[in-house]
């Protein structure tokens, strides 16, 4: 009878484990979902292998097996909470009866999908559903967290991940399985617990599931090919001593010269965000150096590289509207300080970017272009354009933001990834030399710059004069080489007609890549603040508002008008950034403050423009030329002697 009992204990829980079990990572076959491959993290384990607990009699309270999600990058927080527990009959002692679940939990294993998923993490962060936390769960330096629990459903969320990365929540379960043998009879009972890829794309079953983790990016590119040229005759002369040590174009920069358009392109990786999310903060920034002048009408935004998107004209506060499909996707407005143009926001609204029954994202391209103007940086410096992606790692928080403002969101969950491009000009400098005191440098020649050793009027980018001491220079180039000659020559000297040929050097170049994440905690007690100043609501579940969010007086307080929760002051606490850089350098020891000439009719080699003094009038003719007029103005002296000689016999 005890091992009928037995028997039947195992049986049950066989049946039980067929209405329960499920596989938890697998890849979808779907052509129109776009699958992330997982990131080169260096550190973070990509292996996952389910772990088995064998039962020796039957199923019972005490069971345990390790649940694992791998490829966990960013040393963020993974909370687990338990949504279905096992009961076993007999106080235990009797095998598995059933699965209990939380109120509002219960999900059909069979046709999971993540967006149930999505809304049970959502009802457990706001506290609408009473999940039992889950303690003691480790996460290894090689990025896989491991938890011991009993047999059951979980949900893992996971949150500030310190390289920015987004992770959906995911779903564990640890499960019984009945064992057989050969011949299909069983033979025991064993608890299986789950395991997945924190990057694996889809659950098997989830007709509109999506990626788990994605760790946002952003590229931005300077496009070399559609530099529009200025061909202005600026006549700049810079001081004596100006540093023409100037600058390379590091991988994806640019060299222009003033006056020349450049044209940007930006491309982000966006975060995955399930359709139930409740947080979808999405923007993008964009800012110049005060060498560069953005042109906002240029601002262009296409999805998926090709699909083409109205664009609005701005509306009464600037507001740039576009439209795909008859839906708005994203909104900008121009950004000013002083005056000037420096930049723009645009934000996105999420769910208009969603397509398919998939939840597939269209990826946006931007476009703009910007101007260098007379202010630009000649050297290493160069003139910087940061890009900046906004958005949230807490999809399942509630969130107060309007992108339809173009307003970047704010708020302790927001993460923000940057890229630079620097766009580099250069200098030529040349040392015009003279005679006698002017033979360390000679002022007032005037030299033309060309593209072309023609030196013709149609290839001239530039004229410049030399100054006290002798320097020209030009700061109209780009990397290249070019061509000068002598327009105008200095009183008193003779007219350098040879053609000089001349390349545009640099010294050093430096391009910093910077990625940062600010962390903020809030407090309700003004003493606990590093400034007894209010800077927002928190409310009950300490989810945070800012301070100009819509709120109302209610009964017990200031109540939010979008949640309807009481709210109390906030204070910050705390505030913590960290910047992760990279640093990428490339040299040119043999660049000076003068650039090397070659002048192409003798060859010669120098840095020097060299000039010479007109001399006194030359004689012409030969010695014979000279008797003849001796003897010419003899007989003329003699003539006049004889005539007055003659006149003066007369007048006797």
């Amino acid at each position: 009878m005890k091992k009928m009992k037995k028997l039947l204990a195992m049986l049950l829980a066989a049946v039980m484990v067929m209405g329960m079990s499920v596989t938890v990572f697998a890849g979808s076959t779907d052509p129109d979902v776009q699958e992330p491959s997982a990131p080169e993290t260096p550190g973070v384990s990509e292996t996952v292998t389910n772990t088995t607990v064998e039962i020796t009699d039957y199923p019972k309270e005490s069971d345990r097996v390790n649940v694992t999600i791998a490829g966990v990058s960013g040393q963020p927080n993974v909370a687990l909470y338990q949504i279905a527990s096992a009961e076993y009959g007999n106080n235990g002692q009797n095998g598995l009866i059933r699965y209990n679940w939380v109120s509002g939990s219960e999900i059909d294993f069979a046709n999971a999908t993540s967006g149930q998923i999505t809304e049970i993490a959502n009802a457990i962060v706001r506290g609408e559903m009473t999940a039992t936390p889950i303690t003691g769960g480790t996460l290894s330096s090689e990025g896989v967290f491991t938890a011991k629990v009993s047999a059951g459903a979980y949900i893992a969320i996971i949150t500030g991940a310190e390289d920015g990365s987004v992770y959906n929540p995911i779903l564990l379960t640890a499960t019984y399985n009945s064992v057989k043998d050969d011949q299909g009879n069983i033979t025991g009972t064993e608890l299986i617990g789950g395991s997945i890829l924190a990057s694996d794309a889809h659950y098997l079953n989830g007709a509109s599931a999506v990626a788990k983790k994605t760790t946002p990016s952003i590229d931005k590119q300077i496009n070399q090919d559609t530099i529009d040229k200025d061909d202005t005759i600026s006549g700049n002369t810079l001081p004596e001593g100006t540093n023409t040590s100037t600058t390379p174009p590091a991988t994806n920069n640019a060299t222009a010269s003033v006056g020349d358009r450049v044209e940007y392109s930006i491309t982000p990786v966006l975060p995955s965000y399930p359709k139930e999310a409740v947080n979808k903060s999405l923007a993008i920034s964009d800012r110049t150096s005060q060498g560069l002048t953005f042109e906002f009408s240029t601002l262009t935004l296409k999805l998926d590289g090709n699909l083409e998107v109205t664009k609005s004209e701005p509306d009464e506060n600037g507001i740039v509207t576009f439209t795909y499909e008859n839906k708005a996707v994203a909104y900008a407005k121009e950004v000013m300080e002083n005056g000037k143009t420096v930049g723009f926001n645009m934000t996105f609204v999420y769910d208009a970017l969603i397509y398919g029954e998939n939840g597939a994202v269209r990826v946006p391209t931007i476009t703009y272009k910007a101007v260098i103007n007379d202010a630009a940086v000649v050297g290493s410096a160069g003139n910087t354009n940061t890009t900046t992606l906004h958005y949230t790692n807490q999809p399942n928080t509630d969130f107060n933001y309007d992108p339809t403002e173009a307003e970047l969101p704010q708020g302790d969950d927001i993460q923000e990834k940057t890229d630079k491009e620097t766009v580099y000009t250069y200098q030529l400098a040349f040392l015009k030399t003279g005679e006698g005191e002017d033979k360390d440098g000679l002022a007032g020649a005037v030299f033309g710059i060309y593209s072309d050793p023609s030196c013709t009027a149609d290839k001239l980018i530039d004229i410049v004069t030399t100054n006290e001491a002798g320097y020209a220079v030009s700061s109209q180039v780009g990397a290249g080489t070019y061509y000068i000659k002598e327009i105008s020559a200095p009183a008193g000297y003779s007219l350098n007609e040879d053609v000089f040929e001349i390349v545009a050097q640099w010294t050093t170049a430096t391009t910093t890549i910077t990625g940062t994440v600010t962390r903020r905690e809030y407090t309700t007690n003004p003493d606990e603040a590093v400034k007894a100043e209010q800077i927002g609501w928190l409310d009950v579940k300490n989810n945070f508002y800012p301070l100009d969010a819509e709120v109302s007086e209610g009964e017990n307080g200031v109540v939010s008008a979008e949640t309807g929760r009481n709210l109390v002051a906030a204070y910050l606490k705390t505030e913590t950034t960290t910047t992760n850089e990279e640093t990428f350098i490339s040299s040119n020891p043999g660049a000076g403050t003068v650039t090397s000439l070659k002048n192409l009719t003798t060859k010669d080699e120098g840095t020097t423009i060299p000039n010479t003094k007109l001399a006194s009038l030359p004689s012409t003719g030969g010695i014979g030329t000279t008797l003849f007029t001796v003897g010419g103005c003899a007989i003329m002296i003699i003539a006049a002697g004889l005539f007055f000689a003659t006149r003066r016999k007369a007048e006797k």
